[in-house]
């Protein structure tokens, strides 16, 4: 069996939810015995020799398309959404078409909305759209935010891409979404004519963290993100800027790491002076500060979809501390898998509870690797959604 994989950005490194999710579908289609080509942009670098020996492992090929990002004038469109329109290039079609004329697909996956438009040149083909968000609904609460022409291009944005997005999720011959939540939004934008089906992505993490390093406290805290989206950097903000102040009251010896790609100018600003606050931007692999942390703090408030960063987590066996809203699609519970916060001197307290109780914090490890276990398992539903059967 054969399927194609097309997604608008490089999935390594996987230092984000994005690709998380994309290289777990992927796994998940080499466990079902598919021969896969990914076909993706990039857009600074394309990837690394190192990136392309580990992309070996699940993918048999990589083909990959420079993205010139033009300027939003070129971009407007009485059709596209502004943030569909410039990821279409006619250096993608050509080479999708060359791709198509090698090698006869049994499944064609679209990874992410953003892509869909290729769906077009596969129409003979099975094609599965491998939603991460209800699209639309991050640029209505964005529009929210806003004022004056800001908001009105913003608002405009969001009426076309909702457009878009339900007449794609109606297009395509099956659809996943990351979460129950953002599956009901999906299939209630086509009125319940298309069933959309949850996949929380084949991320077969091994445990970084042993016993040992859970039961010895370094007085590290983590949270890692791609800042360029707005949640990820609101939260860096709430731990630099109001968490921080009261953990150091507590602790002197507490450091926090915000790692990731795209630190906002922002945060930048604010952790400069501070000793006790690292921005590393993009780095190689997260592993060894997962390792290297007490907690993960997990301070998202905003945004939709599944937290992909509480998978990793989990899979990977640090101790969380987590807004509620940042645990949203996981049937965890407080005191059980993770601790919950609600204010910023509620979230240094659940910190400080960790860090000076590592048999509490071994105790939430074991129990949120268990959930993690079960949370991963693709159900034999999901099975039938990927094989052309």
């Amino acid at each position: 069996m054969n399927a194609l994989v097309i997604t608008p950005s490089k999935i390594l490194p996987a230092s984000s939810g994005a690709p998380i999710y994309t290289n777990g579908m992927l796994k998940y289609l080499k466990h079902l015995g598919y021969t896969t080509t990914l076909v993706n942009f990039y857009t600074d670098e394309d990837y690394s020799d190192e990136e392309m020996a580990t992309l070996k492992d699940y993918v048999d090929d990589v083909q990959t398309c420079k993205l010139i990002f033009q300027n939003i004038k070129l971009n407007m469109s009485l059709r596209y959404a502004n943030s569909i329109r410039k990821y279409t290039r006619r250096a993608m079609w050509r080479l999708l078409q060359d791709v198509k004329a090698r090698t006869d697909f049994d499944l064609v996956v679209i990874d992410h909305l953003h892509m869909f438009e290729y769906a077009n040149l596969f129409l003979d083909k099975k094609v599965l759209l491998h939603t991460h968000n209800v699209e639309s609904n991050l640029w209505l609460e964005l529009s929210q935010k806003e004022t004056g022409l800001k908001k009105f291009l913003i608002s405009r944005n969001y009426r076309l891409l909702a457009a878009y997005e339900a007449e794609a999720v109606l297009q395509a011959d099956e659809v996943t979404a990351i979460s129950d939540a953002d599956a009901t939004k999906l299939g209630e934008m086509t009125k319940n004519e298309k069933k959309v089906h949850v996949f929380h992505g084949y991320n077969k993490f091994e445990l970084i963290k042993e016993e040992t390093d859970v039961l010895s406290a370094s007085h590290k805290i983590l949270f890692i993100g791609d800042y360029s989206w707005y949640p990820n950097a609101n939260a860096a903000l709430f731990l630099i800027g109001e968490v921080m102040p009261i953990l150091r009251t507590l602790d002197p010896q507490i450091q926090l790491f915000l790692v990731g790609k795209r630190p906002t100018e922002e945060m930048q600003n604010l952790a400069k002076d501070l000793k006790d606050v690292t921005v590393t931007g993009m780095v190689d692999s997260i592993d060894p500060y997962l390792k290297e942390a007490d907690v993960f703090v997990n301070a998202v408030t905003e945004g939709s979809g599944l937290n992909i960063k509480m998978i990793e987590a989990m899979g990977k066996g640090i101790p969380l501390v987590s807004s509620e809203f940042g645990a949203r699609g996981f049937t965890v519970a407080d005191g059980r898998e993770v601790l919950f916060y609600d204010t910023a001197a509620n979230c240094a307290e659940k910190v400080m509870q960790l860090i000076t109780d590592r048999q509490l914090a071994l105790t939430l490890r074991n129990q949120a690797r268990v959930y993690y276990e079960a949370f991963v398992e693709p159900s034999e539903e999901i099975r039938e959604v990927f094989l052309n059967e």
